[in-house]
């Protein structure tokens, strides 16, 4: 015999998974294809998105010294080490040069020559790349200098005195 209640309440509904799961890429990069939308079913291995990865560029010139990464192994921070082409960069100002226009004027790209104020052995030669008023900066290309060493610049390349 089969007992049926007299009032059996009825009610409505959705069913939902009791936990969701987070799907990560093994890389970072940009997604160019997502196959799936909210409601898809998915079965294990199936491709739910096309990623482009990131490229990742040199951030100067310069010469490769190590390489940190084999193709096919997961990055795991640095890729590789440069060499830069222009390994000083020289924090300059006008503030004590000669009283005069040419020596408190310089020009974004001029060529300008150094040499250290300890003894003048140290030598070089470098690109003015960028002014902020009486400072100045300039990008070392050619010479061997320490790094902190205080440095005379100069217009000409034999070191005249008041240029």
């Amino acid at each position: 015999m089969i007992c049926v209640p007299a009032m059996a309440e009825v009610f409505t509904g959705t069913t939902v998974a009791r936990s969701t799961m987070n799907i990560t890429a093994q890389a970072g990069g940009i997604i160019d294809e997502l196959y799936v939308q909210p409601g898809s079913v998915v079965k294990e291995g199936e491709v739910i998105a096309r990623l482009r990865t990131t490229k990742v560029f040199a951030t100067q010139n310069g010469t490769v010294a190590r390489i940190h990464v084999e193709e096919g192994k997961e990055i795991q921070g640095t890729v590789l080490e440069i060499i830069p082409v222009s390994r000083y960069t020289i924090h300059c100002t006008s503030d004590s040069a000669y009283d005069s226009i040419s020596s408190n004027l310089v020009h974004c790209g001029e060529t300008l020559y150094m040499k250290c104020t300890t003894n003048g052995t140290h030598q070089g030669s470098g690109r003015v790349y960028s002014i902020d008023g009486s400072n100045y900066m300039v990008e070392a290309s050619g010479g061997e200098f320490y790094v902190g060493e205080t440095v005379y610049l100069y217009r000409d390349a034999e070191y005249a005195y008041k240029q």
